[in-house]
């Protein structure tokens, strides 16, 4: 263990579970008892009345944009979350989902469709330091270049290779439309960072110049995501 006691902990993207966080899981051991208060019994649809503001909540309903891979790997070593899951199973990685967030006492959790971005865009690799959280990642903590990123100007708008938002990978919102319990539901993230990927591709000093210096290439890049983003939700509001 790295000094302070912190751990190292591999893991995959927007929380995700990794082929080294499975290991991880497989070489830890339960060290805690069961909590001895239950976790609430999840109710996606009073969770959908609230939202709605259709009558008073019988009680107060948690979300999270999504858990960071480690939090989930600390939890799964301190509390038996996982029994009973193979995981060798292909569908390890959601199933080890639904039992997280059923555990945390969550009705829903976070699924979409992945598009995938040309090498480099937008990328966190342009900055990675050393992780000084407590749950500390192995690679350490990547960020991006919030000087300059890959769009700048007029030249290189044209030369992007833009990613198609409605033809993305569905894969897991097919496995949860027909295994997802059904006291559980899924909020699509399929918009959830267009307003991001403006700065992140531009690099938040270029856009900050840029909104001044010229604003139709920033409206441009805005219409372009925007456009994504509303192909990705149409195609994720297809499920169930």
């Amino acid at each position: 263990m790295p000094a302070g006691g912190a751990q190292l902990l591999p893991v995959g993207g927007n929380g995700k579970l990794s082929v080294e966080l499975l290991t991880y899981y497989e070489e830890c051991e339960v060290t805690s008892d069961v909590l001895t208060a239950p976790s609430p019994t999840p109710d996606a649809a009073g969770l959908l009345r609230c939202l709605r503001r259709d009558g008073e909540p019988s009680r107060v309903h948690f979300m999270e944009l999504f858990l960071d891979g480690e939090v989930k790997a600390e939890l799964c070593r301190r509390y038996p979350i996982l029994e009973g899951l193979d995981r060798s199973d292909p569908f390890f990685d959601w199933k080890a989902e639904v039992q997280i967030q059923r555990f945390l006492g969550y009705e829903c959790l976070w699924c979409g469709s992945d598009v995938t971005w040309p090498t480099g865009a937008p990328s966190r690799s342009a900055g990675v330091v050393d992780d000084t959280a407590g749950l500390q990642r192995a690679g350490g903590r990547g960020f991006i270049d919030e000087h300059r990123g890959i769009i700048t100007c007029w030249e290189e708008f044209e030369q992007m290779e833009w990613p198609e938002g409605g033809k993305t990978d569905t894969r897991a919102l097919e496995w949860y439309e027909e295994n997802l319990p059904d006291d559980m539901c899924i909020f699509g993230i399929g918009g959830a960072h267009f307003y991001e990927h403006l700065s992140w591709l531009m690099g938040y000093e270029t856009l900050a110049y840029a909104l001044f210096e010229d604003r139709e290439l920033v409206k441009a890049i805005s219409e372009r995501l925007f456009e994504m983003a509303e192909a990705q939700t149409k195609l994720e509001l297809q499920f169930d």
